[in-house]
């Protein structure tokens, strides 16, 4: 589909990022290793190795190890090329013009290479000016594809199958794009609905997306005001149990990498809950070991200093007796005289080193008690300041940790660097691009039911508010949420019907993954009487009571708003409470921290996502009985009776990687987009097998016929699918 951009869109945003560039360029920096390794990790690829689709779409990396060095050395340049100015295509040209000798004269492996970055979405994605044509002319028929809902993996899919050539059709049941990801207005006051924090930027496709529409964002370090009983906490205070946290969250890291925890009776893993617990049993035994070792040393110092005390008192006397003995023996008995003295010398050479050894032992034993060891590891006052971090843990996996997997990876989640928040909101984001992109949005299209059991198409019935409809397409790319999933399987009539039923391990998947739930109260007032500086985000923590500890545990306010939210991370209970059972406890804390604040908001609003018919929840997590290959089997397409993959799923469900975020959302839009390409038109890879690559020569002068590739090394789409046949569309 054709795309308009304005001149001003086309000409490159002169941000801090690429200004940067430009320095780096001018100093002769752009293209050392330092660089190229720091472009790979923020395109989220691996700098100094392969990936496994890489491995499996060139068969030349297989054949030696030059050939993998040179495939990286033009797979990294042309991530660089492309994060050098995201607005503008990478072509096949800019990334030669990049290269040096001799790897410039790879021109069909520079081909490939770029044309698989570019359909897998790893770069030339989103809204940027388009230079190229497509390579393949795709028949009108074939061309229509179905993307259920309008959420982050529905837009991406959709863009991608656009830039790929098909023309793609969105189906969403609300009445405004983003899905889970909402923002509202009321009264000139942003409300995030949904997703309303953006992490990890630097790695994050979402930053892409931000850079090519011009979208304001504010940056700011999460937690770095964090309250307790109304008093902020100090900051050693504050870095010590964030240290202790670090290094228990490090250490079942370790045991989840070294070994498989799982309960003899169900074969469930243990939860980072029990883990955690585990660890602190460990930590308190050996916290009562030291002690008990500690007093059964002093006690035995104690036992030899009173020993010694006893020969003390018995060289003493000896030496006494020994002196008086000495007076009483004549003058002439000279041999008496000095035997008996050798022996009051020895005695008081005995006695002597007794006292010093003494007064080691009671030196020693002082410094043994002014180190006196805690009988108790944490005192419960110390252990509600490191709850509040396992409350932050279950802030980030949208539920709690008696639930989540303790080889889950939390770490992954936190964030590196600042956060940050969209002035606009986060849907303007969604919203924008599909503008920008003509993507068709058919809102309130509510899909009742999904049948895969036709020869070559899939059909799909809908409600519209005009009644009923049924429509068949070729393909059709589904982002139906977990929780919606999770409610097809168990016969709820809320929930669409899959026909036939999906498959055994699909549905084991569906069961086996964990579903979370974060709602939030956002409440407005006449004046922001938390906010110290203008034009900043307002976020602070606030340290609940042990049994509560994810329940209002961070609050945040956008900039120069009169409004600010909480979130809630409870059981199912909590969240089942009235709105103004809610918004009486979060006026109770705003006046704990803040004594001004106003008994009554102006107005409030209690999310329930719960109850939301097309969500159910919020995100995924890893439960206690989830497998790494429940993501696989969640997102493999289904094939209809002629054997090819027709129904593709995406949503962040399917993301074995980042799960449960808006990064993943995306990405696993652009994954499904490139599974659909690569099963119609084939890899689209250029067979350069018989070209003869020369080493470095700087007399050398290939002519442009000497690396055109032949007509038939291009890998053609399977026959039957380029014969147009008659299908209502």
């Amino acid at each position: 589909m054709s795309r308009v951009f304005t001149k001003a869109a086309r000409s490159r945003q002169k941000n801090a990022e690429e200004e940067e560039i430009e320095e780096m360029e001018m100093f002769g920096l752009l293209g050392t290793d330092h660089t190229l390794k720091n472009v790979a990790r923020c395109m989220r690829m691996p700098y100094e190795e392969t990936t496994a689709i890489e491995r499996s779409l060139f068969y030349e990396l297989l054949q030696s190890r030059q050939m993998t060095e040179i495939f990286l050395k033009i797979r990294n340049t042309a991530l660089l090329v492309w994060h050098m100015n995201r607005q503008v295509e990478c072509t096949t040209e800019d990334v030669k013009n990049r290269l040096e000798t001799p790897f410039k004269y790879y021109a069909i492996m520079i081909q490939n290479i770029v044309h698989y970055l570019t359909r897998h979405g790893i770069i030339n994605f989103g809204c940027y000016h388009h230079e190229s044509h497509l390579e393949y002319q795709i028949p009108r028929e074939h061309q229509n594809v179905l993307v259920i809902g309008a959420g982050a993996a529905g837009i991406a899919a959709a863009t991608q199958l656009s830039d790929l050539g098909f023309r793609p059709t969105i189906f969403e049941a609300r009445q405004r794009i983003g899905g889970r990801v909402a923002s509202m207005w009321h009264d000139g006051a942003l409300l995030e609905v949904g997703c309303d924090t953006l992490r990890n930027l630097d790695t994050s496709p979402i930053n892409t997306l931000l850079c090519q529409m011009d979208i304001e964002t504010t940056f700011y370090m999460e937690n770095e005001l964090i309250y307790k009983d109304g008093h902020r906490l100090s900051e050693q205070r504050k870095h010590l149990f964030k240290t202790l946290y670090q290094n228990l969250q490090g250490s079942i890291d370790h045991v989840a990498f070294e070994k498989e925890h799982r309960s003899e009776d169900n074969g469930m893993y243990v939860s980072r809950q029990q883990m955690y617990e585990n660890m602190f049993n460990q930590i308190e035994r050996r916290t009562l070991v030291n002690f008990h070792n500690h007093a059964k040393e002093s006690n035995n110092l104690t036992q030899r200093m009173e020993m010694l005390s006893k020969t003390l008192e018995t060289l003493r006397t000896a030496a006494l007796r020994g002196e008086e003995k000495y007076k009483e023996i004549p003058k002439e008995d000279y041999i008496q005289r000095r035997s008996v003295n050798l022996k009051l010398k020895k005695a008081m050479e005995k006695f002597d080193d007794a006292i010093e050894e003494f007064d080691a032992l009671r030196a020693r034993l002082n410094a043994h008690n002014q180190m006196q060891p805690s009988q108790q590891y944490m005192s419960p006052d110390d252990f509600r300041d490191f709850n509040a971090h396992l409350g932050l843990e279950e802030y980030l996996t949208g539920t709690q940790l008696e639930t989540v997997q303790f080889s889950s990876n939390t770490r992954n989640f936190l964030p590196e660097g600042p956060a940050a928040s969209v002035k606009q909101g986060v849907g303007s984001i969604f919203e924008e691009l599909a503008e920008k992109c003509r993507i068709p949005i058919l809102f309130k299209h509510t899909i009742t039911e999904i049948d895969t059991s036709g020869k070559d198409s899939v059909r799909v019935q809908f409600e519209t508010p005009k009644g009923s409809a049924a429509m068949t397409f070729r393909y059709v790319v589904c982002t139906l949420p977990l929780g919606v999933l999770k409610k097809t399987i168990s016969n709820d009539q809320r929930a669409p019907i899959f026909k036939p039923p999906l498959p055994p391990n699909k549905v084991d998947a569906i069961k086996c993954l964990g579903w979370g739930l974060i709602n939030k109260i956002t409440m407005g007032f006449p004046d922001p009487f938390w906010r110290t500086f203008r034009d900043e985000q307002t976020q602070f923590a606030r340290i609940p009571e042990i049994t509560e500890r994810s329940y209002m545990l961070s609050w945040t306010s956008p900039p120069n708003s009169n409004s600010i939210t909480t979130y809630i991370v409870a059981h199912r209970t909590v969240h089942d409470k009235s709105e103004n059972e809610h918004v009486d406890a979060a006026i109770k804390c705003l006046k704990e921290i803040f004594p001004d604040c106003p008994d009554q908001p102006l107005f409030s609003l209690c999310t329930r996502w719960h109850n939301d018919p097309l969500a159910f929840g919020t995100g995924t997590f890893m439960s206690l009985r989830s497998e790494p290959k429940h993501f696989e089997d969640i997102s493999e397409a289904i094939r209809t009776k002629d054997g090819l993959k027709r129904l593709f799923f995406a949503g962040e469900h399917t993301d074995a990687t980042e799960y449960g975020t808006i990064n993943g959302a995306w990405l696993s839009g652009v994954r499904a987009a490139a599974e659909l390409a690569n099963d119609y038109l084939g890899s689209g890879l250029i067979d350069g097998s018989d070209v003869q690559i020369p080493l470095a020569d700087d007399d050398f002068e290939p002519t442009a016929d000497h690396y055109l590739p032949k007509e038939e090394s291009f890998l053609q789409p399977p026959p039957e699918l380029l014969i147009p046949k008659e299908e209502p569309i």
